[in-house]
Protein backbone atom coordinates (compact mmCIF):
# COMPACT_ATOMS: atom_id res chain seq x y z
CA UNK A 1 0.00 0.00 0.00
CA UNK A 2 1.46 3.33 -1.07
CA UNK A 3 0.98 6.44 1.02
CA UNK A 4 0.11 9.27 -1.35
CA UNK A 5 -0.55 12.92 -0.47
CA UNK A 6 -2.50 15.30 -2.69
CA UNK A 7 -2.09 19.01 -1.99
CA UNK A 8 -3.56 21.95 -3.88
CA UNK A 9 -1.82 25.30 -3.58
CA UNK A 10 -2.46 28.93 -4.49
CA UNK A 11 -0.20 31.74 -3.29
CA UNK A 12 0.87 29.65 -0.32
CA UNK A 13 4.43 30.86 0.22
CA UNK A 14 3.74 31.93 3.85
CA UNK A 15 3.15 28.43 5.14
CA UNK A 16 3.71 25.77 2.46
CA UNK A 17 7.36 25.10 3.33
CA UNK A 18 6.44 24.22 6.90
CA UNK A 19 3.57 22.03 5.74
CA UNK A 20 5.65 20.11 3.20
CA UNK A 21 8.36 19.58 5.83
CA UNK A 22 5.78 18.10 8.22
CA UNK A 23 4.62 15.69 5.48
CA UNK A 24 8.08 14.57 4.36
CA UNK A 25 9.31 14.07 7.95
CA UNK A 26 6.59 11.61 8.96
CA UNK A 27 7.47 8.52 11.00
CA UNK A 28 6.06 6.44 8.14
CA UNK A 29 7.46 7.51 4.79
CA UNK A 30 5.11 9.21 2.33
CA UNK A 31 5.80 7.68 -1.08
CA UNK A 32 4.41 10.46 -3.28
CA UNK A 33 3.45 14.07 -2.65
CA UNK A 34 1.57 15.65 -5.53
CA UNK A 35 1.37 19.45 -5.36
CA UNK A 36 -1.14 20.90 -7.81
CA UNK A 37 -0.53 24.63 -7.99
CA UNK A 38 -3.29 26.80 -9.39
CA UNK A 39 -2.07 30.18 -10.66
CA UNK A 40 0.25 31.17 -7.82
CA UNK A 41 1.85 34.55 -8.41
CA UNK A 42 4.14 34.46 -5.36
CA UNK A 43 7.06 32.17 -4.55
CA UNK A 44 5.02 29.00 -3.93
CA UNK A 45 6.33 27.09 -6.95
CA UNK A 46 9.94 28.03 -6.25
CA UNK A 47 9.60 26.74 -2.69
CA UNK A 48 8.06 23.45 -3.84
CA UNK A 49 10.82 22.87 -6.40
CA UNK A 50 13.52 23.62 -3.82
CA UNK A 51 11.96 21.22 -1.34
CA UNK A 52 11.64 18.51 -4.01
CA UNK A 53 15.41 18.66 -4.47
CA UNK A 54 16.09 18.55 -0.72
CA UNK A 55 13.54 16.05 0.63
CA UNK A 56 14.36 13.04 -1.53
CA UNK A 57 12.84 10.57 0.95
CA UNK A 58 9.46 11.48 -0.55
CA UNK A 59 9.02 12.01 -4.27
CA UNK A 60 7.50 15.49 -4.69
CA UNK A 61 5.75 16.16 -7.99
CA UNK A 62 4.69 19.73 -8.87
CA UNK A 63 2.03 20.33 -11.49
CA UNK A 64 1.17 23.85 -12.57
CA UNK A 65 -2.04 25.42 -13.85
CA UNK A 66 -2.67 28.95 -15.09
CA UNK A 67 -6.22 29.26 -13.76
CA UNK A 68 -7.42 29.17 -10.13
CA UNK A 69 -11.06 28.01 -10.05
CA UNK A 70 -11.34 28.04 -6.24
CA UNK A 71 -10.60 25.48 -3.52
CA UNK A 72 -13.33 22.93 -4.31
CA UNK A 73 -12.98 22.88 -8.10
CA UNK A 74 -9.18 22.87 -7.83
CA UNK A 75 -9.29 19.71 -5.73
CA UNK A 76 -11.87 18.10 -8.02
CA UNK A 77 -9.56 18.81 -10.96
CA UNK A 78 -6.56 17.40 -9.09
CA UNK A 79 -8.46 14.25 -8.11
CA UNK A 80 -9.42 13.66 -11.74
CA UNK A 81 -5.81 14.20 -12.85
CA UNK A 82 -4.30 11.93 -10.22
CA UNK A 83 -6.78 9.04 -10.51
CA UNK A 84 -5.12 7.24 -13.50
CA UNK A 85 -1.80 7.22 -11.59
CA UNK A 86 -3.14 5.55 -8.44
CA UNK A 87 -2.96 1.90 -7.49
CA UNK A 88 -6.02 0.08 -6.25
CA UNK A 89 -4.72 -0.21 -2.68
CA UNK A 90 -3.26 3.31 -2.29
CA UNK A 91 -4.12 5.40 0.76
CA UNK A 92 -4.55 8.99 -0.47
CA UNK A 93 -4.26 11.83 2.05
CA UNK A 94 -5.76 15.24 1.23
CA UNK A 95 -3.60 18.17 2.34
CA UNK A 96 -4.03 21.92 2.53
CA UNK A 97 -1.06 24.24 2.01
CA UNK A 98 -1.14 25.95 5.39
CA UNK A 99 -1.58 23.31 8.11
CA UNK A 100 1.03 21.21 9.93
CA UNK A 101 0.85 17.44 10.39
CA UNK A 102 2.07 15.78 13.57
CA UNK A 103 4.91 13.30 12.97
CA UNK A 104 2.87 10.10 13.47
CA UNK A 105 -0.23 11.06 11.44
CA UNK A 106 0.55 9.04 8.32
CA UNK A 107 1.64 5.98 10.29
CA UNK A 108 -1.50 5.89 12.45
CA UNK A 109 -4.02 6.70 9.73
CA UNK A 110 -2.52 4.34 7.15
CA UNK A 111 -2.76 1.50 9.70
CA UNK A 112 -6.36 2.44 10.49
CA UNK A 113 -7.13 2.69 6.79
CA UNK A 114 -5.62 -0.74 6.00
CA UNK A 115 -7.53 -2.35 8.89
CA UNK A 116 -10.83 -0.86 7.72
CA UNK A 117 -10.23 -1.97 4.14
CA UNK A 118 -9.44 -5.53 5.23
CA UNK A 119 -12.63 -5.73 7.27
CA UNK A 120 -15.15 -4.55 4.67
CA UNK A 121 -13.33 -4.01 1.37
CA UNK A 122 -15.55 -1.06 0.40
CA UNK A 123 -14.74 2.55 -0.57
CA UNK A 124 -13.19 4.04 2.56
CA UNK A 125 -12.77 7.49 4.10
CA UNK A 126 -10.84 7.93 7.33
CA UNK A 127 -10.41 11.12 9.36
CA UNK A 128 -9.06 12.26 12.71
CA UNK A 129 -9.29 15.03 15.27
CA UNK A 130 -7.23 18.22 14.90
CA UNK A 131 -5.98 21.02 17.13
CA UNK A 132 -6.97 24.58 16.24
CA UNK A 133 -3.95 26.92 16.14
CA UNK A 134 -3.22 30.50 15.12
CA UNK A 135 -0.83 31.50 12.35
CA UNK A 136 2.11 31.10 14.75
CA UNK A 137 0.93 27.55 15.65
CA UNK A 138 -0.07 28.60 19.15
CA UNK A 139 -2.88 26.39 20.40
CA UNK A 140 -6.33 28.01 20.38
CA UNK A 141 -8.28 24.81 21.03
CA UNK A 142 -6.80 21.40 21.81
CA UNK A 143 -9.48 19.46 19.96
CA UNK A 144 -11.93 20.28 17.20
CA UNK A 145 -14.55 17.92 18.64
CA UNK A 146 -14.21 18.43 22.41
CA UNK A 147 -16.75 21.01 23.62
CA UNK A 148 -17.92 21.34 20.03
CA UNK A 149 -21.49 21.35 18.65
CA UNK A 150 -20.37 18.60 16.27
CA UNK A 151 -20.52 15.11 17.77
CA UNK A 152 -19.04 11.97 16.27
CA UNK A 153 -20.57 9.53 15.35
CA UNK A 154 -23.94 11.33 15.64
CA UNK A 155 -23.21 13.83 12.88
CA UNK A 156 -22.09 11.13 10.45
CA UNK A 157 -25.76 10.22 10.10
CA UNK A 158 -26.51 10.48 6.34
CA UNK A 159 -29.43 12.86 6.89
CA UNK A 160 -27.26 15.21 8.94
CA UNK A 161 -24.51 15.03 6.32
CA UNK A 162 -26.83 16.65 3.78
CA UNK A 163 -26.90 19.73 6.01
CA UNK A 164 -23.42 19.98 7.50
CA UNK A 165 -20.01 18.37 7.13
CA UNK A 166 -18.42 17.73 10.56
CA UNK A 167 -15.14 16.50 9.05
CA UNK A 168 -12.10 18.76 8.65
CA UNK A 169 -10.97 18.34 5.04
CA UNK A 170 -7.24 18.09 5.65
CA UNK A 171 -7.76 15.23 8.12
CA UNK A 172 -9.19 12.99 5.39
CA UNK A 173 -7.59 9.96 3.72
CA UNK A 174 -9.49 8.13 1.00
CA UNK A 175 -9.30 4.97 -1.08
CA UNK A 176 -8.79 4.94 -4.84
CA UNK A 177 -12.24 3.46 -5.48
CA UNK A 178 -13.83 6.29 -3.48
CA UNK A 179 -11.93 8.85 -5.56
CA UNK A 180 -13.23 7.15 -8.69
CA UNK A 181 -16.83 7.52 -7.46
CA UNK A 182 -16.29 11.18 -6.54
CA UNK A 183 -14.75 11.92 -9.94
CA UNK A 184 -17.85 10.43 -11.56
CA UNK A 185 -20.13 13.04 -9.97
CA UNK A 186 -21.79 14.97 -12.77
CA UNK A 187 -22.09 18.59 -11.61
CA UNK A 188 -19.11 19.16 -9.34
CA UNK A 189 -19.60 22.94 -9.36
CA UNK A 190 -22.78 22.41 -7.32
CA UNK A 191 -20.84 20.97 -4.37
CA UNK A 192 -19.67 23.36 -1.67
CA UNK A 193 -16.36 21.57 -1.03
CA UNK A 194 -14.55 18.55 -2.43
CA UNK A 195 -14.18 16.93 0.99
CA UNK A 196 -17.93 17.25 1.67
CA UNK A 197 -18.55 15.47 -1.66
CA UNK A 198 -16.18 12.69 -0.56
CA UNK A 199 -18.02 12.36 2.75
CA UNK A 200 -21.44 12.23 1.08
CA UNK A 201 -20.33 9.53 -1.36
CA UNK A 202 -18.63 7.48 1.36
CA UNK A 203 -21.78 7.61 3.50
CA UNK A 204 -23.82 5.92 0.74
CA UNK A 205 -21.29 3.69 -1.02
CA UNK A 206 -18.70 2.80 1.59
CA UNK A 207 -17.53 3.44 5.13
CA UNK A 208 -16.39 6.41 7.21
CA UNK A 209 -13.88 5.67 9.96
CA UNK A 210 -12.95 8.13 12.74
CA UNK A 211 -9.69 7.96 14.67
CA UNK A 212 -10.19 9.88 17.90
CA UNK A 213 -6.72 11.35 18.15
CA UNK A 214 -5.31 14.80 17.35
CA UNK A 215 -2.90 14.29 14.46
CA UNK A 216 -2.51 17.75 12.90
CA UNK A 217 -2.64 21.47 13.56
CA UNK A 218 -5.45 23.31 11.76
CA UNK A 219 -4.00 26.75 11.20
CA UNK A 220 -6.32 29.78 11.35
CA UNK A 221 -5.25 32.95 9.57
CA UNK A 222 -6.62 35.81 7.50
CA UNK A 223 -6.50 33.87 4.21
CA UNK A 224 -8.42 30.74 5.29
CA UNK A 225 -11.07 29.63 2.79
CA UNK A 226 -12.93 28.05 5.70
CA UNK A 227 -12.22 28.63 9.37
CA UNK A 228 -12.91 26.74 12.56
CA UNK A 229 -12.52 29.60 15.02
CA UNK A 230 -14.03 32.68 13.43
CA UNK A 231 -16.44 35.29 14.82
CA UNK A 232 -18.95 37.24 12.77
CA UNK A 233 -21.43 39.99 13.61
CA UNK A 234 -25.17 39.53 13.15
CA UNK A 235 -25.16 41.08 9.69
CA UNK A 236 -22.33 38.82 8.60
CA UNK A 237 -24.03 35.72 10.01
CA UNK A 238 -27.28 36.50 8.18
CA UNK A 239 -25.46 37.09 4.88
CA UNK A 240 -23.49 33.85 5.24
CA UNK A 241 -26.60 31.87 6.13
CA UNK A 242 -28.44 33.20 3.08
CA UNK A 243 -25.63 32.13 0.77
CA UNK A 244 -25.07 28.87 2.59
CA UNK A 245 -28.77 27.97 2.65
CA UNK A 246 -28.98 28.26 -1.10
CA UNK A 247 -25.79 26.28 -1.71
CA UNK A 248 -26.69 23.52 0.76
CA UNK A 249 -30.08 23.09 -0.89
CA UNK A 250 -28.56 22.99 -4.39
CA UNK A 251 -25.88 20.51 -3.27
CA UNK A 252 -28.38 18.21 -1.55
CA UNK A 253 -30.69 18.31 -4.57
CA UNK A 254 -27.81 17.45 -6.91
CA UNK A 255 -26.53 14.66 -4.69
CA UNK A 256 -29.94 13.00 -4.29
CA UNK A 257 -30.27 13.18 -8.06
CA UNK A 258 -26.92 11.40 -8.38
CA UNK A 259 -28.15 8.71 -5.98
CA UNK A 260 -31.33 8.22 -8.02
CA UNK A 261 -29.21 7.67 -11.15
CA UNK A 262 -26.83 5.34 -9.32
CA UNK A 263 -29.70 3.28 -7.90
CA UNK A 264 -31.18 2.73 -11.35
CA UNK A 265 -27.79 1.88 -12.89
CA UNK A 266 -26.53 -0.70 -10.40
CA UNK A 267 -27.57 -3.63 -8.29
CA UNK A 268 -29.70 -2.28 -5.42
CA UNK A 269 -27.27 -3.85 -2.97
CA UNK A 270 -24.51 -1.58 -4.24
CA UNK A 271 -25.83 1.57 -2.55
CA UNK A 272 -27.39 2.16 0.85
CA UNK A 273 -30.68 4.04 0.95
CA UNK A 274 -31.84 6.07 3.92
CA UNK A 275 -35.15 7.52 4.97
CA UNK A 276 -34.21 11.09 4.04
CA UNK A 277 -33.21 9.94 0.56
CA UNK A 278 -36.52 8.17 0.07
CA UNK A 279 -38.50 11.22 1.20
CA UNK A 280 -36.50 13.65 -0.91
CA UNK A 281 -36.59 11.39 -3.95
CA UNK A 282 -40.36 11.80 -4.04
CA UNK A 283 -39.91 15.56 -4.28
CA UNK A 284 -36.76 15.66 -6.40
CA UNK A 285 -38.38 16.15 -9.81
CA UNK A 286 -40.62 18.92 -8.47
CA UNK A 287 -37.95 21.07 -6.82
CA UNK A 288 -39.10 24.39 -5.35
CA UNK A 289 -41.02 24.70 -2.09
CA UNK A 290 -41.82 21.00 -1.41
CA UNK A 291 -38.12 20.16 -1.65
CA UNK A 292 -37.11 23.11 0.50
CA UNK A 293 -39.74 22.26 3.09
CA UNK A 294 -38.44 18.71 3.49
CA UNK A 295 -34.81 19.81 3.80
CA UNK A 296 -35.66 22.74 6.11
CA UNK A 297 -37.64 20.41 8.38
CA UNK A 298 -34.59 18.17 8.59
CA UNK A 299 -32.41 21.18 9.49
CA UNK A 300 -34.70 22.17 12.36
CA UNK A 301 -34.82 18.62 13.66
CA UNK A 302 -31.18 17.65 13.22
CA UNK A 303 -29.11 20.84 12.98
CA UNK A 304 -26.21 20.46 15.48
CA UNK A 305 -26.03 24.19 16.30
CA UNK A 306 -28.49 27.11 16.60
CA UNK A 307 -27.01 28.53 13.37
CA UNK A 308 -27.56 25.23 11.59
CA UNK A 309 -31.16 25.13 12.80
CA UNK A 310 -31.62 28.74 11.69
CA UNK A 311 -30.34 27.62 8.29
CA UNK A 312 -33.79 26.04 7.81
CA UNK A 313 -35.39 29.44 7.23
CA UNK A 314 -32.91 30.32 4.50
CA UNK A 315 -33.20 26.89 2.87
CA UNK A 316 -36.97 27.35 2.71
CA UNK A 317 -36.65 30.80 1.15
CA UNK A 318 -33.96 30.03 -1.40
CA UNK A 319 -36.35 29.19 -4.26
CA UNK A 320 -36.34 26.54 -6.94
CA UNK A 321 -33.13 24.49 -6.94
CA UNK A 322 -33.54 22.67 -10.25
Amino acid sequence: MRKVVLMCSHNGERFIKEQIASITNQSATVDLLFVYDFASSDGTRVIVREMASIYTRTKIILREFTHAPGAALSFFRALEEILPELNEDDCVFLADQDDVWLPNKVEIISQEFARARRQLGVPTLTFHDVAIVNHHLTIIKNSFYVRSPFKIPRDLDPERLLLANPIVGHSVAVSTDLISLVCALDQKKKYLMHDWACVLVASRFGQIVFHNCVLSNYRQHDANVLGAHGRHGLKGIVARLKRHGKRVSVQAHEFIGEMIKAQSAMNPAGIREFSIDLRLKKLHSRGGIPWQYALAKSAIKRGPTPKRKLLAAFIFMCGNVR
